[in-house]
């Protein structure tokens, strides 16, 4: 269904004990422009109010929500007495930190175990990314470029898996 649809949200099962929530639009070259702030909103932002405003999700009792390593932007925090704040460098961060504060006012009006998880880049075996064109150029016996100005992170999708186990065994954290 699509969760910007209310009608498509009544369909969902009435005892949802745990929620992963991964919807929402990736980022890139497009995060960056002021004029796709609406649509990284849209679905990053209203899909997941719109989940949350559903009657029946009292009943559950944890949500691991899947946010991104874009929240931290270029590690710039701004300090002020009161609190430190992130400053993601695009809309697809931004949207996503705003999501986590819609998360941390829902846990502490309802005292649902919330997760959220800030994720790089998934790495999965047999599917094009920086590491499979390292290890194929190895193979090859051609040079690797390496650009010390770009920093990549990733996660490997078994790690990522067992995170993910451990998080729905952790229902009262």
């Amino acid at each position: 269904g699509n969760c910007l649809e209310l009608k498509d949200l009544k369909k969902l099962p009435k005892n949802i004990d745990v929620t992963i929530f991964l919807i929402g639009k990736k980022g890139g070259p497009e995060s960056l422009k002021i004029k796709n702030y609406k649509n990284y909103f849209k679905y990053n932002c209203e899909t997941l109010i719109k989940f949350l405003d559903i009657e029946k999700i009292n009943f559950q009792k944890k949500i691991i929500f899947f946010s991104t390593e874009h929240v931290y932007g270029d590690n710039t925090v701004i300090k002020n007495n009161n609190f430190n704040e992130q400053f993601p460098k695009n809309f697809y961060g931004s949207t996503k930190l705003f999501s986590e504060k819609i998360l941390y006012y829902y846990w502490k009006k309802n005292k649902i175990s919330i997760d959220i998880f800030r994720v790089p880049r998934i790495v999965v075996e047999k599917k094009k990314n920086l590491i499979s064109d390292i290890l194929y150029k190895i193979k090859k016996n051609r040079n690797i470029i390496i650009n010390s100005q770009v920093k990549f992170h990733f996660v490997y999708i078994d790690d990522l898996i067992a995170a993910i186990e451990k998080s729905l065994l952790q229902l009262k954290k």
